[in-house]
């Protein structure tokens, strides 16, 4: 008997390495690619989901299924701003900001001192919108993404992935 349960078992273990196995090999042949972005004051990763289109001052990504928007622009800071923490120079930042976001409410404000950022959550209708504001030296990096609600929460590992890879060189 208990040979028989010994097989038993090694016969489900096979099966289910053999289960995980092709679970696996699924997952990842429908998984997306990784690209970087880089330019002379900040580089990210992005994943396949998104086309990148680079303007003047900006990169702009749009998902292709959603048709969110990621804009990640920088801003050389004038010498006087240089040696200041973002949550000093906010007051400027915000106006823009809002002037940009008239019509949407604003839902949160977070600030982390760890790396001298701001995250802004704002809402309108069916629209959500994140800007996050980072600074290092005279760099100002602005990542704004715009979203459909229904789709906003979906494509925020996307946009994570973007942020958690985000280096910002010095502009100096």
């Amino acid at each position: 008997m208990g040979k028989f349960k010994d097989k038993l078992l090694l016969i489900t273990g096979i099966i289910v390495f053999i289960l995980v196995c092709i679970m696996i090999f699924f997952f990842n042949s429908g998984s997306l690619n990784i690209k970087k972005y880089k330019n002379n004051y900040y580089s990210f990763k992005y994943d396949s989901a998104w086309k990148l289109k680079k303007n003047k001052e900006e990169i702009v990504l749009t998902h292709k299924k959603s048709k969110g928007k990621i804009t990640v622009t920088y801003k050389l800071l004038d010498t006087y701003l240089i040696d200041l923490k973002i949550k000093d120079i906010l007051n400027d930042l915000n106006y823009e900001i809002e002037k940009q976001n008239k019509d949407y409410k604003l839902i949160n404000r977070e600030y982390n001192d760890k790396d001298d950022s701001y995250k802004l959550l704002y809402e309108k209708d069916n629209e959500e919108c994140l800007v996050n504001i980072f600074k290092k030296d005279n760099v100002l990096l602005i990542v704004y993404y715009n979203s459909n609600t229904k789709y906003f929460d979906i494509t925020m590992d996307s946009l994570d992935i973007i942020l958690d890879t985000l280096v910002i060189y010095s502009g100096e």
